[in-house]
This record gives C-alpha cells, sequence and structure tokens, in this order.
C-alpha cells in the first residue's frame, strides 16, 4: 500500500469551534487516533494555528482549516462538504463550537441575545446532524458538546443552561431516529474546563469558587474532554448511543454544597455563573458578541 493509499483509508472527523480550547484538543487527540480533521471555526487565526500544531505534531496532509459559521445553514453544507470532497467521507462529526451567551436577570434578558445564544448552542448541532447524516455511512458517529450546566439551574445562566439541556433533548432524538443505520449520537457534559472562553469571563473569581463546590480539587483540562469525545466516536464505544458522559471532576455529583450556596447568596447575577463551563461577564447581557 503506497503512502496516498494508507492516508485515504484514515477516518475523517469535523470539529467545529476547533480553533482554540475544548475543539483544538479534540482534534489534536483525533490525529494522534489516526483520524484526518476539518477544522471548522468562525475564528480563522484559531483554526489556522491549530493547523499549524498540527502539521508540527503529525504527518502533513490530513488536517485542513474552514471558516464557518454555524449559525448559517449554508456554512454548515459547505463544511460537510470540505470533508466530503477533501478527504471523501465523513466518519465522526464533533458539534462543540460554543459560547457563553446570553447573561443576567431573566428580567434583564434581551430577546435577540436569548436567540443568538440558542442560535450557536442549539441550531448548530441541528444542522451539523442534519447535514453530516446526509452524508455519512453506517458505523459513522456524532458527538455534541453539552454542559454539566445543563443538569442544574444554578450554575449558569438561563439561556445557556436551557440550551444545553436542549442539546441533550437533541442528541436523544437523534440517536433514537439514526440507529437504525447505525450511526451513534452520544454527548459529553464538561464541567469546569479551563479554555479561552472561560478565562474571558470570571476565572480568577473562580478558582475561589471551585473547591467549594468540585469533589476533584483541579480545574478540567481540554485534554480531559477530548479524550471523552475521542472514546464516544470510536469502536470502543461502539454499543453506546443518546447518551451523556458527563466530564466534571464530580461536580454534579456532589451539587452546590452550602458554602458555594451562601458564597452566591440571592444575587441573580452571582447565580448565573458558568463557573463549571464556559466562562460568562455580568458587565453585558450577551457575553460574546455576534461577531464572535
Amino acid at each position: 500500500m503506497t503512502n496516498t493509499e494508507a492516508l485515504t483509508t484514515k477516518p475523517v472527523a469535523i470539529v467545529t469551534g476547533g480553533g482554540s480550547g475544548i475543539g483544538r484538543a479534540t482534534v489534536l487527540r483525533l490525529l494522534a487516533d489516526n483520524y484526518r480533521v476539518v477544522v471548522a471555526d468562525l475564528n480563522v487565526d484559531g483554526a489556522s494555528e491549530t493547523v499549524k500544531l498540527a502539521d508540527a505534531a503529525f504527518e502533513s496532509g490530513r488536517v485542513i482549516a474552514v471558516r464557518t459559521d454555524v449559525r448559517c445553514e449554508e456554512d454548515i453544507a459547505a463544511m460537510i462538504a470540505a470533508a466530503t470532497d477533501g478527504f471523501g467521507r465523513l466518519d465522526t462529526l464533533v458539534n462543540n463550537a460554543g459560547v457563553g451567551g446570553a447573561f443576567g436577570p431573566v428580567s434583564e434578558v434581551q430577546a435577540p441575545d436569548w436567540d443568538f445564544t440558542f442560535d450557536v448552542l442549539v441550531r448548530a448541532v441541528f444542522l451539523g446532524i442534519k447535514h453530516a447524516s446526509k452524508v455519512m455511512e453506517d458505523g459513522a458517529s456524532i458527538v455534541n458538546v453539552a454542559s454539566a450546566a445543563a443538569y442544574s439551574g444554578c450554575f449558569a445562566p438561563m439561556a445557556y443552561t436551557a440550551a444545553k439541556a436542549a442539546v441533550l433533548s437533541l442528541t436523544r432524538s437523534a440517536a433514537v431516529e439514526l440507529a437504525p443505520r447505525l450511526i451513534r449520537v452520544n454527548a459529553v457534559c464538561p464541567g469546569a474546563v479551563r479554555t479561552p472562553l472561560l478565562e474571558a469571563g470570571r476565572g480568577e473569581e473562580l478558582d475561589a469558587l471551585l473547591p467549594l463546590a468540585q469533589p476533584l480539587p483541579r480545574w478540567g483540562r481540554p485534554e480531559d474532554i477530548a479524550d471523552a469525545i475521542v472514546y464516544l466516536a470510536g469502536p470502543g464505544a461502539a454499543f453506546v448511543t443518546g447518551e451523556s458522559l458527563v466530564v466534571d471532576g464530580g461536580l454534579v455529583a456532589a451539587g452546590p454544597g452550602p458554602d458555594f450556596q451562601s458564597h452566591l447568596g440571592t444575587d441573580p447575577r452571582k447565580r448565573g455563573l458558568t463557573g463549571v463551563n464556559r466562562g460568562t461577564s455580568g458587565e453585558r447581557s450577551v457575553v460574546h458578541s455576534r461577531a464572535q
């Protein structure tokens, strides 16, 4: 078998939001598992940096980047085509792209900010599943990145929490529908993970909160989540579908302790902390602008 023939037999994955954080770690982990990967991100510079890191660590020609606004159906279709045209197939889709989203008391959140949050966190997952399932062969897999925040009304802004809970429901429904084709659909629910999105919010404040809420005494790493994603994507999880794998250092299992609740008090802005996930800022209603 020639080198070219060997390359074309490698499985193909798409990772949305692959330009940083969990997405970048997932790209590199997939490459280590012999995948070819499409890095889809609205942040072109971040995606390009991921490609540079990949080319430096692995054989060239196994990773490409495509600018993708996950809210846009045309961009999602083009992203899928980048995989099938560039690599000839699509075996795994990782719906990872995310934002902190609308933040603040329910009486103050603006409807357009709420809609934006759901467009990025839910509509994008639907669009990814829709278009990927059209081209996937039997035995393919889809992994959606949800959040430990989906299990609680305490740890995240309402829009973010509701959106991530919707992702879990969508995961189960898609898993049932696609099961006859042996396409598996699962979700990973990260907890407190150090990512650029968290750092853009209140990382320093959350350092003090973490030991009050989470049993394992360290922040999660993007690589922790990447390992879970690649497990669900691969043959080791061949009999797993419709499931959500919580990777959170025991946060959901323990629940918020009295010291944590006391720290939050009754201030709804403090109770909007997404310290267990992707970062927020109370300075404005929506954490990351539509341009991001």
